[in-house]
């Protein structure tokens, strides 16, 4: 997944877009929304998970300092305020 949106900020001209722990975090964040309850159509789980679109969700999970970091831009960086919702479960 991470490589088809790394293509795409490429195609668009927009390389230095792409963001690593960003990308990672909210393609995780849908996946478990979505193993969560059984799909029935975007417009469903649209409505039943609105935060998922917020720009801020990841703020959440993360300092800002921390997604501004190079360290996250270029990999994965787990969170550092809480944990995400599949990490609390354990």
């Amino acid at each position: 997944m991470s490589d088809g949106i790394q293509q795409t900020a490429r195609y668009a001209g927009a390389p230095q877009k792409y963001h690593a722990t960003v990308s990672r975090a909210w393609v995780e964040l849908v996946g478990y929304h979505v193993a969560e309850e059984p799909l029935e159509g975007f417009d469903a789980f649209l409505d039943r998970n609105p935060a998922l679109f917020d720009k801020r969700l990841l703020m959440r999970f993360y300092q800002s300092s921390t997604l501004a970091s190079p360290t996250a831009k270029a990999g994965w960086v787990e969170p550092d305020l809480t944990p995400f919702p599949w990490q609390q479960e354990n």
